[in-house]
C-alpha cells in the first residue's frame, strides 16, 4: 500500500504537469500568479508616489512595509476565519462583495489633498495615505494566496502547497520587472493605469473561481480534500523533517511560537537592512526592492516541491557573510565600492532568509492547518514591522535594531545544534566542539557590537525621529598652537557629516569651554564652488536673498553681510533644534545685521506654494547620509527653483556622493532649460575643517556676476552622458557608481 501511495504521489507532482492542466487548474494557477504580481507591483509604485510628500526619507519605506505587513496579516486573518467558520458558498458571497468594493475604489492614485498634512505627523501620515488610497485593493490582494490555495484543495482536490511557491514567483517577477523595466521605461502614472486594468482582470478571474467553489458541495468537498491533503502532504515531507509536526497532527503552541518567531525575525532583518541601505545610498525603489527580492526568492526556494534549503550549505553562508556585513556596517572596509557594499549585504541577507525560511518550511503543518499556519507567519511579519517601524524609534535613540537582530540570528544555528536530535552536538555532546561553536558566535556578536560602536564613536548627543538619527560629535583637529588646540563639533547623519564648526578650547580643567569659530567648513569652504559664488555675489549693491534647500548646521551663514536674508527649507525639526542650539552659524547672520528664516516642510511643497522669492543664490543640499531625495533633482523640481531665482542668480547643486554620480542628472536640467553651467571640485584641507566637495552651478546666459576662476559654458556644449529624471520616471540604476 505504501508503495502504491508513493507512486500516486509522484504521478500527481511530476507526471501531471507534463500531461497538461485542466481549465480549472489553469484558472487557479493564473489567478494566484496575477494576484501576487499585482500585490508586489503596488508596493514600490505607491511608495514612490508618496515619497516626495514626506521628504524622500528612508523611513517612508519602513512605514510602507509596516502597512503592507499589517494589511497582509488582516487579509490572512480574514482568509482563516472565513475558511474555518463559513461554508464555501457563504464565503463566496462575502468575497464577491469584497471584490466589488475594491474595484469601486480604483484607480489607486493618491489624492493631492493628503499633501497638506503630510509633515504634521509624517509616520501616521504615511499610514493614512496608504489606507485611503490602496487599503481595500491591497486587502483583497492579501487574501488571494491563502484563499486560492484553500479553494484549490476544495475544487481540484490536490495538495495546495506548490501554489505558495507560484505565488512567491509572481511576487518576485513583479519586483524585478518594476526595477529593471517599468520604472525605467514607463512612469508611475502609466504603471498605475496598467495596474488598474490588470486588477479588473483579476477581479473577473476571482469571480470565475468563486463559481467553481459555489458548485461544489461544501461539506463533502472539504472532507475529501482534507483527507487527500493529509495523505499527500505526509508523503512529500523531506527526509530531514523528523522534528516537525506529523501530517494531520494538531499544531502545538510551541510550533505556533516558532512560526511567529521565525517570521518576525525575517521581517525585522529585512526592514533593518533596508533602512541601512536606504540611509547610506538612496531611498528609492531599487534600494527597497533588492532586499525584498531576496526575501521572496528565499520563500520560493524553501517552499518549492523539493526544498533547496540545506543546513550544511546555508548556515555557513549566513555566518560568513553576516560577519562581512558587520564589517561594512562598522566601516572596517575603507573606501568600499557600492558594488561590494551591496554584494556583501545582500548575500548576508540571502543567507539569513534561507536559514529563517528554511526552518519555517521544515516546521509547516498538514494542509488542513494551512490558513492557521499562514496566519501566524503573517502575524510574525506584522510584529517585525511594528518593532522596526514604531517601537524601535521610540525606545532606541539610535539604530540599535540592526546589530541586535543580527546577533539574535546568530543564535539560530546554536539552537539547531543543541536541540536537533540528529545533531552531533545534541544537548552539549562533544564539549570541545561547543567551545569552538560558541567562540564563533561570540566573535560574530562582537563584530556587530564593534561595528555599532564605530559608527557612534565620539558622539556627544543623539536624536531620533521619523527622518532618521542625528548625532552631534566632538573631535580633535591638528592644533593651531601648543596652547590653543582646535576641536570640531559635527552634525552627523548616518556616517556622513552634514556640517561642522571649528572651536578653540578656552580655560583649564573644569573651567574649559569651546569657543565656536566663524569659519566656513566642510563642503562650504572659501575655495569651494559655493564659497566662490557667495564671495562673488557680495559685490551686489543690494541685500542678497539666499534660498537653501536643506539647513544642516547653517554653515553658509558665515558668508552673510548686512541686510542679507537667508531662507532655509528644512523638513526635520530636529535639525533646526541642533543648528540653533549647538552651532553659531545662524547667529552669525544676525550679528552681521542680516536675518534668516526657517521654512518647515519639504522644500518642493513649500516652494510650490510660495510667491516668487527672487533668490540671488539657491543651494540644493538636502541629502540624508549618502542618501539622495530624488524628487529634489527632477526636471519639475528645477522648474520650481528657476521660478524663484533672480534673472542673474545662481542655482548650485551639491553632488558629492560615494555611490551615485549625479552630474548627468544636473547636466540634463541645464540642457533642458538652456542654462550655462560649471562643475567644480575643491581640494580638502582637513586642519581647517574643509572637505573635498563637488558642486555643479547653473545660471541663465547673460549679465551674471563674474565668478573668479570659473568659466561657465552653455549646456549645448555638453558631450557627456545626460540622465533624464522626472517626477514620473527616474531610475537609480542610471547613475550608480558601480
Amino acid at each position: 500500500m505504501k508503495s502504491h501511495v508513493k507512486t500516486s504521489q509522484r504521478t500527481l507532482d511530476v507526471v501531471k504537469p507534463r500531461l497538461g492542466w485542466s481549465w480549472q487548474e489553469i484558472a487557479f494557477l493564473s489567478t494566484t500568479f496575477l494576484g501576487s504580481f499585482l500585490l508586489f507591483q503596488i508596493q514600490p509604485l505607491i511608495g514612490k508616489m508618496i515619497l516626495p510628500w514626506f521628504g524622500g526619507t528612508a523611513s517612508v519605506w519602513t512605514m510602507c512595509l509596516l502597512f503592507f505587513q499589517t494589511v497582509l496579516f488582516v487579509g490572512y486573518l480574514y482568509a482563516h476565519l472565513t475558511s474555518v467558520y463559513l461554508a464555501p458558498r457563504v464565503q463566496a458571497i462575502l468575497h464577491s462583495v469584497v471584490i466589488l468594493a475594491a474595484m469601486l475604489t480604483l484607480p489607486i492614485l493618491p489624492s493631492d489633498a493628503w499633501r497638506e498634512s503630510a509633515t504634521a505627523n509624517p509616520g501616521f501620515g504615511v499610514l493614512q495615505v496608504l489606507a485611503f488610497s490602496v487599503g481595500l485593493p491591497y486587502f483583497l490582494l492579501s487574501t488571494n494566496a491563502p484563499l486560492l490555495q484553500r479553494w484549490w484543495a476544495v475544487v481540484v482536490k490536490a495538495s495546495p502547497y506548490h501554489l505558495y511557491s507560484l505565488s512567491n514567483a509572481g511576487s518576485l517577477l513583479a519586483l524585478l520587472t518594476y526595477t529593471l523595466i517599468a520604472e525605467r521605461l514607463l512612469g508611475t502614472r502609466m504603471i498605475s493605469y496598467l495596474w488598474t486594468i490588470l486588477f479588473v482582470v483579476l477581479g473577473l478571474m476571482l469571480f470565475r473561481c468563486l463559481v467553481w467553489v459555489w458548485q461544489r458541495q461544501a461539506s463533502v468537498a472539504i472532507k475529501q480534500s482534507d483527507s487527500t491533503d493529509k495523505l499527500q502532504l505526509g508523503q512529500r515531507r523531506s527526509k530531514d523533517q523528523s522534528a516537525t509536526n506529523q501530517s494531520g497532527s494538531v499544531p502545538t503552541w510551541t510550533s505556533r511560537a516558532l512560526w511567529l518567531f521565525l517570521a518576525s525575525t525575517g521581517t525585522t532583518v529585512l526592514m533593518s537592512v533596508t533602512n541601512f541601505l536606504c540611509q547610506d545610498i538612496a531611498s528609492v525603489p531599487m534600494m527597497w526592492l533588492a532586499p525584498l527580492t531576496l526575501y521572496l526568492l528565499s520563500f520560493i526556494l524553501c517552499f518549492s516541491t523539493q526544498s533547496w534549503y540545506r543546513r550544511k550549505w546555508f548556515i555557513p553562508m549566513m555566518t560568513v557573510f553576516s560577519f562581512l556585513a558587520a564589517m561594512t556596517y562598522g566601516q572596517l572596509f575603507t573606501q568600499i565600492s557600492m558594488t561590494w557594499l551591496l554584494s556583501i549585504n545582500l548575500l548576508a541577507l540571502l543567507g539569513v532568509f534561507m536559514v529563517v525560511h528554511g526552518e519555517m518550511e521544515r516546521a509547516k503543518p498538514a494542509a488542513e492547518y494551512l490558513t492557521q499556519y499562514f496566519l501566524f507567519v503573517s502575524g510574525g511579519g506584522m510584529l517585525g514591522g511594528f518593532y522596526v517601524g514604531l517601537v524601535a524609534p521610540l525606545i532606541y535613540p539610535e539604530y540599535y535594531e540592526l546589530p541586535l537582530v543580527m546577533i539574535l540570528v546568530g543564535l539560530i544555528p546554536l539552537a539547531i545544534l543543541l536541540l536537533d536530535g540528529r545533531s552531533p552536538l545534541y544537548r552539549g555532546r562533544r564539549a570541545w566542539a561547543w567551545i569552538i561553536v560558541v567562540a564563533i558566535f561570540g566573535w560574530h556578536g562582537m563584530v556587530w557590537s564593534y561595528g555599532y560602536l564605530q559608527r557612534y564613536n565620539s558622539v556627544w548627543s543623539t536624536g531620533r525621529n521619523f527622518y532618521g538619527v542625528l548625532k552631534v560629535s566632538i573631535g580633535a583637529v591638528s592644533p593651531s598652537s601648543p596652547t590653543s588646540p582646535r576641536m570640531y563639533v559635527s552634525l552627523m547623519n548616518g556616517h556622513i557629516t552634514h556640517g561642522s564648526q571649528l572651536a578653540e578650547v578656552a580655560g583649564e580643567g573644569e573651567q574649559q569651554s569651546l569657543d565656536l569659530l566663524p569659519l566656513p567648513t566642510t563642503y562650504y569652504g572659501e575655495e569651494s564652488a559655493i564659497g566662490r559664488i557667495f564671495r562673488a555675489t557680495q559685490t551686489i549693491d543690494r541685500p542678497r536673498r539666499i534660498g537653501a534647500v536643506g539647513l544642516g548646521t547653517g554653515t553658509i551663514g558665515s558668508y552673510a553681510k548686512k541686510g542679507d536674508l537667508f531662507r532655509f527649507y528644512e523638513i526635520n525639526p530636529k535639525v533646526v533644534e541642533i543648528a540653533q542650539e549647538t552651532f553659531s552659524y545662524l547667529n552669525l547672520i544676525r550679528e552681521s545685521e542680516g536675518d534668516y528664516e526657517v521654512v518647515m516642510g519639504d522644500a518642493r511643497l513649500s516652494l510650490e506654494s510660495e510667491p516668487d522669492q527672487n533668490y540671488d543664490v539657491i543651494t540644493v543640499d538636502a541629502f540624508s547620509g549618502d542618501s539622495i531625495p530624488v524628487h529634489l533633482l527632477t526636471r519639475e523640481a528645477a522648474t520650481i527653483y528657476l521660478q524663484h531665482l533672480h534673472p542673474d542668480g545662481y542655482l548650485a547643486f551639491h553632488i558629492s556622493n560615494r555611490y551615485v554620480d549625479l552630474k548627468s542628472v544636473v547636466f540634463d536640467i541645464a540642457r533642458k532649460n538652456g542654462l550655462e553651467l560649471v562643475q567644480y571640485q575643491n581640494k580638502a584641507d582637513y586642519p581647517t575643517g574643509v572637505y573635498q566637495s563637488e558642486w555643479v552651478v547653473l545660471r541663465r546666459p547673460g549679465k551674471n556676476q563674474v565668478v573668479p576662476e570659473f568659466k561657465f559654458y552653455p549646456a549645448t556644449m555638453l558631450r557627456g552622458k545626460v540622465t533624464v529624471w522626472t517626477d514620473d520616471r527616474s531610475s537609480l540604476l542610471e547613475v550608480m557608481k558601480w
